[in-house]
């Protein structure tokens, strides 16, 4: 990750990346702005998987990915919340 303190988030994007190896990217970089947040979301919901095949919608992936609820994907693919 490179290191942004100071920027702006005007001048910066945002992606999601896995967890699981050396936190590759799994999405492309958006804005980082409300309407880029819901576009890595989207994204994710159409290409990612939580855990080996599972799919989840947009909604639990902003859960993931930006939400305070402490959003996680247990090893059989079910997002739980804190």
């Amino acid at each position: 990750m490179p290191v942004v303190e100071g920027l702006s988030p005007a001048a910066t994007e945002i992606a999601a990346y896995e967890t699981t190896s050396e936190g590759t990217p799994i999405s492309p970089p958006f804005a980082n702005t409300p309407e880029g947040r819901l576009a890595v979301a989207n994204w994710c919901a159409v290409h990612c998987t939580t855990f080996s095949d599972y799919r989840v919608d947009a909604e639990t992936w902003a859960a993931i990915l930006f939400g305070e609820d402490g959003a996680w994907v247990s090893e059989d693919g079910r997002v739980e919340f804190a």
